[in-house]
């Protein structure tokens, strides 16, 4: 518990009287206390405490320990940057190659999209006050035209003035690559860092070059990406899930969690994590049927065909080796017949 009574008792206070930086340093810190224990509502109570002095700061409180703790920030920002910058999922690079594609197949793309932005369920997730999570779901053959739309919705949220984070799938991609979920938590991270100008002008997180250093999970990463979003009023996430590529439905087969649905309750976890920030995800998907196996089919968008109901992995494979069967016996009754 922050005592500035013992701290005057103590002579620990500023000589100016201005205690705005300390106590947003102490702060600071614990939240980041409260974070790395797990204790996400103290964390969340401090936040909003440090929000508050922070505009109260803004109204007009200098001091020259402030500005040695924003040097000392800046710098370690740039060290963060730096250390992230090789992320597997280039995301200047990957809307780049997308923009270039879409405008290449502009003629024949996003006029055969159904017009899913008419639905109910996306003006709901697009209307709805706070976080909400909206999973649009598309045959293989609307893959091109899906890709196309991920680029124009980045480009129409950015001349909204709204911060935009992405991973996305290129048509330079191999159709059988894949990528880890912590890759793209890394990817989407590094670029909180440079759409945040709160958090790159004043470490109102708490954060720190070691907390990159040692996150290893994607827990962590995902704890890391809520604490660099903090301080943005609204911010959209965009996500291809077929980065994951076909190797993330192999775990269905072992009768484990499939990496779309840890992947997508990590999502549901950061909503809750910034409550002050009011996050969009959108995720999409062309032709693996990803989201079948994660729920919450009241916020799946279905275009190119009618939802069906998902049949389990082992029914499937049993119906199509009695397929094969038959069909063997049919060409065998069809040859005798024919000698």
């Amino acid at each position: 518990m922050i005592n500035i009574g013992q701290q005057q008792a103590a002579g620990q206070l500023p000589p100016d009287g201005d205690i705005i930086p300390m106590l947003i340093t102490q702060i600071s810190e614990s939240v980041q206390y409260h974070w790395s224990q797990g204790k996400y509502e103290i964390a969340k109570a401090h936040t909003n405490l440090l929000n508050q002095i922070i505009e109260i700061q803004s109204t007009g409180y200098h001091s020259t320990l402030l500005n040695q703790s924003e040097d000392s920030w800046t710098l370690q920002v740039e060290q963060i940057s730096k250390f992230l910058s090789d992320v597997d999922l280039d995301p200047d690079a990957r809307l780049d190659s997308a923009t270039r594609f879409r405008d290449a197949t502009r003629h024949r793309s996003l006029h055969k999209l159904p017009p899913f932005w008419f639905s109910t369920k996306y003006r709901k997730w697009k209307d709805t006050k706070g976080s909400s999570l909206l999973m649009v779901e598309g045959t293989f053959r609307l893959k091109s035209q899906l890709q196309s739309l991920c680029v124009e919705m980045i480009e129409l949220v950015r001349k909204e003035s709204i911060p935009v984070l992405w991973a996305l799938k290129t048509p330079d991609d191999p159709s059988v690559s894949a990528h880890l979920p912590l890759n793209i938590f890394k990817s989407l991270v590094f670029q909180s860092l440079r759409v945040n100008p709160i958090l790159r002008n004043q470490n109102i997180a708490g954060l720190t070059y070691a907390d990159f250093q040692n996150a290893v999970t994607e827990e962590d990463w995902m704890k890391l990406l809520g604490r660099t979003t903090m301080g943005i009023p609204e911010l959209m996430i965009l996500v291809d899930i077929e980065l994951f590529g076909p190797v993330s439905f192999m775990s269905l087969a072992a009768g484990s969690l499939s990496v779309p649905f840890k992947f997508l309750r990590h999502l549901e976890n950061l909503m809750k994590l910034n409550p002050n920030t009011s996050l969009k995800i959108i995720l999409v998907s062309y032709g693996s049927r990803a989201f079948a196996t994660v729920g919450l089919q009241e916020k799946v968008i279905h275009l190119g065909g009618t939802a069906r109901k998902q049949v389990p992995l082992k029914l499937r494979m049993t119906s199509m080796a009695q397929k094969k069967s038959f069909v063997s016996r049919k060409q065998g009754l069809l040859g005798n017949k024919a000698n």
